[in-house]
């Protein structure tokens, strides 16, 4: 029976749970960042700034499972490009609509003021999952907000959510909660017919998903008969990604990538630009699926490993179908488009 100790994350140093799994290799769960895999727990934070840190907890936040195993993928989180302030608008957005989906739903904006910041992050005072009678799941409801938006700050979060989204494009209304005694509500909002019409034309929730695959005669049978039914199972559209001219990848291809809200990445067979595509996708914001078949899962490994891809066989295409579906509704959330008949 697998037991969980209660640690601190190395990213963020926030509170977390770590759970051993096989192999020496621990699940945790942060506060902030949410979930990700590691080889070992790592002696000591890593030394980062807060724009690092804001980072890399963002995009472990919208890659759910992210294999930490390595020097490289630290690296890769510590390089991160810090999104622009428009598009960490829309990550808010997106997320606020994902996690509170009912159109007029009040959406309560948590206060940090019941929070000692200095002393949770204080290296000679490590947290507990009890941190100051709060439990990891109620940090969570307050810290995932800065994930969401890979802000370093409460004050940069409040910025986007009143200065942004509700005063410059009318995305939310509501009103901060000034002078009042409940310290762990920061302000009530909601999100307008204009935020929800934006989330429905923007690029923010395209209806789209775009699908990287080799061409090959055996992967069209797995493009018909799996991906495309669990994508639209899921509430979205598939459109193929994929397609080049002469000097490379096609303006199509971009195009396509541009306009969906999430790219699913086959390298069972892989093309050079399968790789670009999921660059491209990733430096707009785009969260990035990848699968591969179990035969070429070793050899792919030290490429996408660290990203927990989807391993497939063509012995069970069910079971790829199942979970492909699944990781598009954890990762964007389900679509409002409906299968075709």
């Amino acid at each position: 029976m697998s037991t969980q100790t209660t640690d601190w994350c190395r990213i963020c140093t926030l509170p977390t749970v770590a759970k051993p799994r096989r192999g020496g290799k621990f699940a945790v769960h942060c506060a902030r960042c949410g979930e990700y895999q590691v080889d070992e727990l790592p002696a000591r934070c890593f030394e980062w700034t807060r724009e690092q840190t804001a980072n890399a907890s963002g995009y472990l936040r919208e890659h759910s499972a992210y294999r930490l195993l390595s020097t490289a993928e630290a690296e890769f989180l510590q390089n991160l490009r810090t999104p622009a302030v428009g598009d960490k608008a829309e990550k808010l957005l997106r997320a606020m609509a994902r996690f509170y989906p009912v159109a007029g739903q009040e959406i309560v904006l948590p206060s940090f003021l019941s929070i000692d910041l200095a002393q949770l992050a204080s290296r000679a005072d490590r947290p507990t999952a009890k941190h100051r009678g709060l439990e990891l799941e109620s940090l969570e409801k307050k810290f995932r907000w800065l994930s969401w938006a890979w802000a370093q700050s409460e004050e940069e979060l409040l910025y986007l959510v009143f200065d942004y989204l509700r005063d410059a494009s009318g995305h939310v209304a509501g009103e901060r909660l000034r002078g009042t005694p409940d310290e762990h509500t920061a302000a009530v909002i909601k999100i307008t017919p204009a935020g929800w019409h934006a989330l429905q034309t923007g690029r923010a929730q395209s209806t789209f998903i775009a699908v990287a695959t080799a061409p090959k005669l055996r992967m069209e049978a797995v493009w018909s008969e799996v991906i495309v039914p669990a994508i639209e199972e899921a509430g979205y559209r598939p459109t193929r990604a994929e397609g080049q001219d002469e000097k490379g990848m096609g303006d199509a291809a971009i195009a396509r990538i541009r306009r969906c809200c999430l790219l699913v990445v086959d390298v069972t067979w892989a093309r050079e630009t399968a790789y670009y595509e999921a660059g491209l996708a990733n430096g707009l914001g785009l969260p990035v699926i990848w699968t591969v078949r179990d035969h070429q899962a070793q050899e792919t490994q030290g490429d996408i490993g660290q990203y927990g891809p989807l391993v497939w066989s063509e012995q069970d295409l069910p079971a790829f179908h199942d979970a492909l579906r699944d990781r598009i509704e954890a990762t964007i959330g389900r679509g409002n488009r409906h299968r075709r008949s």
